[in-house]
């Protein structure tokens, strides 16, 4: 087009499809597409070519999906009358998939029964012999929702049962929830990698006020395994500066942390680890003790994006947000953990299987690397 927004051709062509016009919410009007079809209701005056044959689905997906684009109305603001606002087509089933394809309507209520019922579904299938899939590529097994908001229900009910998934929504990239699997590595890792980044991360969570500048300097002086360094030279650290003493001490409270989750609740019952871990202490804002459970309480208060829509949820007529929807909303996340820690019944268990669900969801992965099949989430819209 010119700057002006004429436009110079013989022949226009408008490609698209009325049905999956999902985007109003950006501000998409398919309404504009659709007018100008020859098809409609609305006689347009382009000329429309319909493309008839469904060549992916089975005859009894695609005959479903034909009964529900049968009604697309509206009600015409002139008359106010409902009229078919959309290119009229009756999808055809390619032959050789005619007798192909199940589907089921079963109502639920909450997202989470759902879930559970998906996910029990899916269990008892793997009982009577099927398997999760070829490969990654091939899965036999696919849940497709509205959005991913709906993921995270469908994620914990998988994990509830110990069937590995592949999705979109990052269920162990959450503040809470990075902070507990760097815990559990620490007391069940043998992989230095794995323990190095547990030790450099830890002293954040709870906070002892060591910053990036002891990070740098760990790096910089420790030999291969952190854990051990730190052990024989924190008392030599080389801390500079004014508070270099005062910092010294609190690296000696880390470093006790460190060595009570190694050592010493690595051998504890999972809720007793998970107790243990949040009865840790580390140091407030106002340099006085804290523990890890109320740092994440903090965490979530200092979050606004967190507050505003805990606001929003508020059941109070000036949104006010209670200490208890606050606490809740910090251990929200710890569910995950609890989940897996019931299931395995092991810390070692555990993180075996967190580690397998790591890598499958891993979103820097261009390929899929050996990876084992696993259950698909996802968007209906992604999908198509």
């Amino acid at each position: 087009p010119y700057p002006d927004k004429r436009v110079n051709a013989k022949v226009y062509a408008l490609i698209g499809d009325d049905k999956q016009a999902i985007y109003a919410f950006r501000g998409a009007d398919p309404e504009e597409f659709i007018r100008r079809s020859d098809l409609g209701d609305v006689k347009g005056d382009f000329e429309t070519v319909v493309l008839e044959t469904n060549y992916r689905s089975g005859g009894m997906i695609v005959g479903a999906a034909n009964n529900l684009i049968a009604h697309n109305v509206i009600e015409d603001p002139l008359t106010g009358k409902e009229i078919s606002l959309q290119i009229p087509m009756v999808c055809n089933v390619l032959s050789s998939n005619e007798n192909k394809g199940v589907i089921e309507a079963i109502p639920v209520g909450k997202v989470s029964e759902a879930a559970e019922q998906a996910a029990d579904s899916i269990q008892e299938l793997l009982k009577s012999g099927y398997s999760l899939g070829e490969s990654a590529e091939k899965a036999t097994f696919g849940i497709a929702l509205r959005t991913n908001a709906e993921a995270y229900a469908y994620c914990v009910a998988l994990i509830k049962r110990g069937i590995p998934f592949r999705s979109k929504v990052d269920v162990f990239g959450n503040f809470t929830t990075k902070a507990l699997l760097r815990y559990l590595q620490l007391s069940t890792t043998n992989d230095l990698e794995d323990l190095n980044d547990a030790v450099i991360s830890l002293h954040r969570t709870p906070d002892f006020k060591l910053g990036s500048a002891f990070e740098k300097a760990l790096r910089a002086n420790a030999t291969d395994n952190y854990y051990d360094w730190l052990l024989n030279n924190w008392r030599s650290f080389p801390f500079s500066g004014r508070g270099a003493s005062w910092k010294r001490g609190q690296l000696e409270k880390y470093v006790k942390n460190l060595r009570m989750v190694r050592e010493v609740y690595n051998s504890y019952e999972p809720d007793a680890f998970l107790e243990a871990i949040f009865n840790l202490e580390g140091t407030d804002e106002d340099f006085n003790p804290i523990t890890f459970k109320k740092s994440l309480i903090e965490h979530i208060k200092q979050n606004e994006d967190e507050m505003d829509m805990l606001s929003q949820e508020s059941t109070s007529d000036t949104g006010e947000v209670s200490d208890e929807a606050v606490a809740a909303k910090a251990m929200a996340h710890v569910e995950i953990i609890k989940q897996v820690l019931d299931v395995y019944g092991s810390l070692k268990n555990a993180v075996a299987f967190i580690k397998k669900l790591q890598k499958l969801n891993d979103k820097t992965s261009k390929e899929d690397d050996g990876a084992e099949p696993a259950v698909l989430i996802g968007t209906a819209h992604g999908w198509k």
